[in-house]
């Protein structure tokens, strides 16, 4: 883009009228910092000029939550940006994202914040540290109900809709923790009762519908909301931007050490492309939930409990899906629904059974990939085997699936349960199963006996896939072989 073409993006984006009741302190004690170029040009000087160039209280945000901070924090992000527009990647200088510092507090919001391309949000200090860390709340007061507003949104178009900002450009969100105030709930206590599913279909924390690359999320927490990301509508397929460039090339996201507590969603991505990757985070409480989408998406370790759980089974085409090194308490029905996977792989699983689990892993129509060397505890999953292959549950179910690599695979019950579903089930969907190589897993649950309406309950595959050499023990019976063939 030249030059002459990003000062016009520029002046469209900074065009707005001023923040009602700004002032301008133009007389600071000492340290004072003049307003910057940026600055002037965004036609609103700060408010305070004796925090520095990139500190929301700069621009009036209050960290005590008493007043709403929605337009201050817009206009501090507006000017963030303006501010490192020139020195950013846009303009192939190499310079770095300008960082917009968050300082310990509670900030409240009412309204949808947009986030331009390029701008770090960074709080003061990791979240955990309840002394000194930045709260964000989207606050709900009398009659008004902003749940069904995204708190900050990456989106296609300016807050006047004249330009679109948001491209395959780095941002970053850092040490921040984030609330809803749910119904019932107050700023000063946020969670009333929980969030429906579907109630606040355009609510969420973060709200991606533009085209993101390598959005790096690290350090934050993600507190009751609709959803804590909300991805809609950001294909693969070619489309052209407001600026003329090509975009809509789907949404990268790195989350690192990040916590996602009891929301309606930790996910909730419908219609697009993805490249997720989540690293060391913690999961509580909510589902993971994609809809017709394509692409990528990694878990690597990290720990599930508390009904957390995966449900990727809605119409997607997915060309990997990784579940790696996590640590899984089961609560839901079934932990991890995943629907026509081109890669599979989930391996080096830790799982913990739970009251209410049926199964822990149900795939439908995977093409290649490998489950492999899980521990599987079902240990007071009290779950019926099901009328037919239809609904028969099992700790692994593989429905439609082909040349899949089941292997090392340890599923044990090391209390007493009543479990009655399958250890490793393959069956047909709208398409045969075939070829997966089932080898080398250690099986001692179902507790109800080898064989269930003709159906062997430990092992029992299609006739198309083949089955190494596993090991099934009747913990009843205390009795254990080798087999190389179905149970």
């Amino acid at each position: 883009m030249r030059r002459r073409d990003l000062s016009k993006v520029l002046l469209a984006w900074t065009a707005a009228a001023p923040v009602a009741g700004a002032k301008t302190n133009t007389n600071c004690a000492r340290p004072c910092y003049p307003p910057t170029p940026a600055e002037t040009l965004d036609r609103v000087l700060p408010s305070d000029l004796s925090y520095p160039p990139g500190n929301v209280l700069r621009w009036g945000a209050d960290p005590t939550g008493a007043a709403d901070s929605t337009q201050a924090l817009q206009r501090a992000v507006d000017a963030a940006w303006a501010s490192g527009f020139y020195g950013s990647p846009w303009s192939g200088k190499g310079g770095a994202a300008p960082v917009l510092l968050f300082p310990p507090g509670r900030y409240r919001v009412t309204d949808t914040i947009t986030v331009p391309t390029g701008v770090t949000l960074r709080g003061a200090g990791h979240p955990a540290n309840t002394t000194s860390h930045t709260r964000i709340i989207m606050d709900s007061p009398g009659e008004a109900d902003n749940r069904d507003k995204p708190m900050f949104r990456f989106s296609r178009t300016t807050r006047d809709d004249t330009a679109l900002m948001n491209t395959a450009i780095t941002c970053a969100i850092e040490n921040l923790e984030f609330w809803f105030v749910t119904m019932g709930g107050t700023f000063d206590r946020p969670m009333g009762a929980g969030i429906p599913f579907g109630k606040y279909p355009h609510g969420g924390i973060l709200m991606f519908d533009v085209d993101a690359d390598d959005t790096r999320i690290v350090n934050c927490v993600f507190q009751h909301s609709p959803a804590a990301v909300r991805i809609t509508d950001v294909g693969s397929q070619e489309a052209r931007r407001g600026d003329g460039r090509k975009g809509n090339r789907g949404v990268g996201l790195f989350l690192e050490n990040c916590e996602f507590d009891a929301s309606c969603a930790h996910v909730y991505a419908t219609a697009s492309e993805l490249d997720l990757q989540f690293k060391g985070c913690q999961f509580f409480g909510g589902m993971h939930r994609y809809e017709n989408c394509t692409g990528k998406i990694v878990y690597q370790g990290g720990r599930w409990h508390g009904d957390a759980y995966i449900d990727a089974g809605n119409a997607n085409a997915l060309g990997k899906f990784e579940l790696g090194g996590a640590d899984v308490e089961l609560g839901a029905h079934v932990f991890l629904t995943l629907n026509k996977a081109a890669l599979l792989n989930v391996s080096h699983n830790s799982v913990f059974g739970g009251v209410s689990a049926a199964s822990w892993l149900e795939v439908t129509d995977a093409e290649g990939g490998c489950i492999t060397a899980n521990a599987v505890d079902s240990s007071g999953c009290n779950a019926a085997s099901g009328t037919g292959p239809a609904d028969f549950t099992a700790v692994i179910r593989l429905l439609g699936c082909r040349r899949l690599l089941v292997s090392s695979n340890n599923i044990t019950a090391m209390h007493a349960g009543e479990y009655r579903g399958f250890g490793i089930l393959s069956g047909d969907s709208a398409r045969p199963a075939g070829h997966n190589f089932v080898n080398g897993n250690a099986v001692s649950a179902p507790y109800e006996g080898p064989v269930y309406e003709g159906q062997g309950r430990y092992i029992n595959l299609r006739d198309a896939d083949v089955a190494g050499q596993n090991y099934c023990y009747d913990s009843r019976s205390h009795h254990g072989s080798p087999r190389s063939d179905p149970l």
